[in-house]
């Protein structure tokens, strides 16, 4: 590989990650109302979401290569599949099309957090379905495994937001705020427990649930904040 194609290749592995990252702070902190890139700076996205993001997707990346590893050659498919095969490289336009329509749907009927995981393989199916028939210059040749991996983990990262902001609003996060041990004015008990959201830009994020409402706390005006282990946590990291 020459420095000009290895080049091109960090290029865009960074700014993969950097959609990757951005797309699951989005599904995460906008669940909050709030625009995290007004906290934080292109720069810092990746730091930001790396490790809550990586925790995330290995089972989703295992899932997807026991799925499609084969040891040795491929058997043969039955006609069957290869006629369904034909069929749907034929129609591709009128399948896109009712994917679309679907994510409309399930956008209006599905609830939190399910319907982000429904509407990403729908997602990946409408964008490497056009990928693979469209001919788009800028889009090079590559495997259909690599598009559908690439793009999965894309749509998931920021399904993947979702449910865990979703688990800090129920009071199933990762980590609960202490407020006494925090000398905190805030009320907590278990039914309304106070949820640790996150840092960004100097300041603690918490959730008031008895509130139902974000709290930011300035990092320099705290002398310590106390934080426990959530005995309800669904979450793998934050």
């Amino acid at each position: 590989m020459n420095d000009l194609s290895f080049n091109k290749t960090l290029w865009i592995a960074g700014a993969y990650a950097l959609v990757v990252t951005g797309l699951y702070l989005w599904g995460y902190w906008g669940r909050f109302g709030l625009n995290v890139l007004e906290y934080i700076g292109i720069g810092d996205i990746v730091s930001h979401a790396l490790m809550p993001l990586i925790a995330s997707m290995v089972t989703f990346v295992f899932s997807f290569v026991v799925g499609t590893w084969r040891d040795g050659p491929e058997p043969p498919r039955p006609p069957a599949v290869d006629r369904v095969i034909e069929t749907a490289h034929r129609h591709w336009r009128a399948l896109t099309f009712l994917a679309l329509v679907a994510i409309g749907l399930i956008l209006r009927f599905a609830p939190e957090p399910i319907r982000w995981f429904l509407i990403a393989p729908l997602i990946v199916f409408a964008l490497a379905t056009s990928f693979t028939h469209l001919n788009l210059s800028f889009i090079p040749a590559l495997n259909p495994v690599v598009i559908v991996l690439t793009l999965g983990i894309a749509t998931y990262s920021f399904a993947q937001g979702r449910e865990d902001a979703y688990d800090v609003l129920n009071g199933q996060g990762t980590l609960l705020v202490d407020v006494v041990g925090s000398g905190l004015q805030l009320k907590s008990d278990p039914a309304h427990p106070v949820s640790y959201v996150g840092f960004i830009s100097n300041f603690f994020v918490l959730y008031d649930s008895e509130q139902s409402e974000v709290v930011f706390l300035n990092a320099q005006k705290i002398n310590s904040l106390a934080l426990i282990k959530n005995p309800k946590s669904q979450m793998t990291i934050r």
